[in-house]
């Protein structure tokens, strides 16, 4: 039986929020990261760098935007200018690269 598109679609979303939680429960279960170091180390602005804490506490751009009281536009434009100083590509490669980064 061929797989409807809206499943195909469903599936994705899914899967997307259980990488948005599986990285926050990561980040969780190796404790707490050192946002100045990490911060000082990518020469990260202080905006990037409360986005970059949103972001390892799983939350998607809406919900950093929201916090933020600006854009998800500019969530996503804060998160290509992090991902561009980190060195990576995507949301899931920056919370693995400041993992990486910890002493």
């Amino acid at each position: 039986m061929p797989v409807q598109p809206s499943t195909c679609r469903q599936a994705t979303w899914k899967d997307s929020v259980d990488t948005r939680r599986a990285e926050a429960v990561f980040i969780r279960f190796l404790g707490t990261v050192n946002l100045p170091e990490v911060s000082q180390r990518f020469n990260l602005t202080q905006r990037e760098r409360e986005v970059l804490e949103y972001l390892l506490q799983g939350l998607d751009s809406k919900a950093i935007a929201n916090r933020m009281n600006i854009s998800p536009n500019t969530v996503k434009t804060f998160l290509r200018l992090i991902m561009t100083k980190t060195g990576v590509s995507s949301r899931s490669a920056v919370v693995a690269k400041i993992i990486m980064s910890q002493p």
